[in-house]
Formats: C-alpha cells, sequence, structure tokens
C-alpha cells in the first residue's frame, strides 16, 4: 500500500543518511552496550564523560529511555552474530563496535520512530483535507525539511518523543486514523 511505500522510504532514507557523530549519541550507545552486553546501567570502563559516581560505579547522567529501547535490538544482534566472532576481526575492534551497536540502535529506534511520525503526519493530513498530494508533501516536508531530519539520523531520544507527542494529538483529535 502506499502507506507502507512512504514509511519505508523514509526510513531507507534515514539509514542511508546516519550520523554517528552527533554529540549525545555515545551516552545512548553506551547504556545500550552496558544493558545488553554486561546487563547493567553501569558505564565501568565504557565512557568516564558526564557521569556520576554511586558507590564507586559510574552511571551516564541522562535519561537512559532510549537505550532501554535500544537494548533488546543489539542484545539480539551481539548474541546472535557479534558475540561469536573471532577477537582478531576487524569487528571486535572497539571503534567500530561503538559504530555497529550505534548503527544497528539507531536503525531500530530514532529512524524507525521517525519514520513512524512522517507516516502518522500524512494520515493525519489526508484525513483532513483528502488530498493525497497535501498528505505526501506534508510528511516529506516533516522528515526531510525541518529539524526532524537532524535527529532522525543519529541515535536519539528526540525522535521518540515527538512520535509519543504526535501520537497522543492524534488520538485526540483524529482517533480514527490509527488503525
Amino acid at each position: 500500500s502506499l502507506s507502507l511505500r512512504l514509511f519505508f522510504t523514509i526510513w531507507v532514507i534515514y539509514i542511508f543518511h546516519f550520523n554517528p557523530f552527533i554529540c549525545i549519541s555515545p551516552r545512548f550507545v553506551y547504556v545500550t552496550m552496558s544493558l545488553s552486553e554486561k546487563c547493567s546501567i553501569r558505564s565501568d570502563g565504557l565512557y568516564d564523560q558526564d557521569t556520576l559516581i554511586y558507590k564507586g560505579h559510574p552511571y551516564i547522567s541522562t535519561n537512559p529511555g532510549m537505550s532501554f529501547m535500544a537494548a533488546p535490538f543489539w542484545a539480539i544482534a551481539y548474541h546472535l552474530i557479534y558475540r561469536w566472532l573471532p577477537k582478531t576481526s576487524f569487528l571486535s575492534h572497539k571503534t567500530v563496535h561503538f559504530l555497529l551497536v550505534c548503527f544497528i540502535s539507531f536503525a531500530l529506534t530514532s529512524a524507525l520512530y521517525s519514520a513512524l511520525t512522517a507516516l502518522l503526519l500524512a494520515l493525519f493530513i489526508y484525513k483532513r483535507t483528502q488530498r493525497l498530494w497535501r498528505a505526501l508533501l506534508g510528511a516529506f516536508l516533516y522528515a526531510f525539511g525541518s529539524i526532524a531530519f537532524y535527529y532522525s539520523t543519529s541515535f536519539n531520544q528526540h525522535t521518540a518523543i515527538a512520535l509519543c507527542s504526535f501520537l497522543i494529538f492524534t488520538l485526540i483529535f483524529e482517533p480514527e486514523i490509527i488503525p
């Protein structure tokens, strides 16, 4: 259907514009790594910036919500594929490991949530105007012509907040468009 094509088009474009070097991403990535690989929220030996020390252990000093959302995805990737790699593999290098965690976390949370928000916006506009071109224009302007694009290409919590906020707005004003 058109909705699925719109969603996957936006999602794939976000994936191809992946940007792991935005300053907030490392905090979430290291918590995701710690949750999935060590079953702990401690950042012992992983991250030493913006941390709080509690009972001798460092903890990330930011909201770990996105890390909790991404941890199951990285745990699956880590335990099924990544942990069986030989130590000499280039994928075992610390930087490559970080980028893989960041990419999988971003693709299955931030990019996905932003693409869902754009789809929801298109459905909302279509319901209000009954014009397909307006719905598509609204979705593409949101997805690629607003600040949402910047946040949708890295692993951060802004896209989840936008999805939740717009979902609540839609449920209040047009609840019948939610399948």
